[in-house]
């Protein structure tokens, strides 16, 4: 449907698809080769042609994007995008909220227990994490946003694929382990456990990292 029916038909068939999934997405759209798109919220919604991740999609590479500002909706959203495979030089994507991203990615994890999960993108700013405030037409945090202690372990892990670092906080020891979402600019995905909880959550942030690797629509 996606690949060969008309505008109406293919946006009926994606918004179908959006009630499926549980709010995992905001919303599907579809643009064509001029960068014209249309949502599974509003028809005619706007031009994406000066997007970042438009001609690389074009060029038939499927591209999650830089948290950028929705033109239709003016929230900040992560964009998911793909060539449509029978039709050269259109493209169909899925957008995440950043204010839902943290959610998705702390599924498994507890706060209270000082568990949880956040991303950093290859410039080193923070794009989800869980104490974060409404972002309204801002879409970065920057270290000290979250963090008041001497320890900057974003110099430490930019440049690196994945890993794990041992430190204390707040007199506590702490482990956390790191691992670059593919798909992404170096985007990395970092875990912050207590070492005698190690553990025991262990698999449920596999389980995560796992998720975020195959993160698909």
């Amino acid at each position: 449907m996606v690949q060969y029916g008309s505008w109406q038909e293919k946006l009926n068939y994606l918004d179908g698809e959006l009630q499926k999934r549980e709010n995992n997405y905001f919303f599907f759209f579809i643009a064509d080769q001029n960068g014209d798109y249309s949502t599974t919220i509003e028809r005619a919604a706007g031009n994406i042609s000066d997007r970042n991740y438009f001609n690389q999609v074009l060029n038939g590479k499927t591209v999650i994007s830089e948290p950028v500002i929705s033109k239709s909706t003016d929230k900040p959203i992560i964009v998911i995008a793909s060539p449509i495979a029978a039709e050269n030089l259109s493209l169909l994507g899925a957008t995440i909220e950043i204010k839902d991203l943290s959610s998705y990615i702390n599924r498994y994890t507890s706060n209270k227990e000082g568990i949880y999960s956040f991303l950093i993108n290859g410039q080193g700013n923070i794009v989800a994490h869980p104490d974060q405030k409404n972002l309204n037409s801002h879409l970065f945090y920057n270290y000290s946003s979250f963090f008041d202690y001497e320890y900057n372990f974003i110099k430490n892990i930019i440049h690196k694929e994945q890993g794990n670092l041992t430190f204390r906080e707040n007199e506590k020891e702490k482990h956390a382990f790191y691992q670059t979402i593919p798909g992404t600019e170096s985007w990395k995905e970092k875990n912050y456990i207590s070492v005698r909880l190690e553990s025991m959550i262990l698999r449920s942030l596999m389980t995560v990292l796992a998720m975020m690797q195959g993160i698909k629509f």
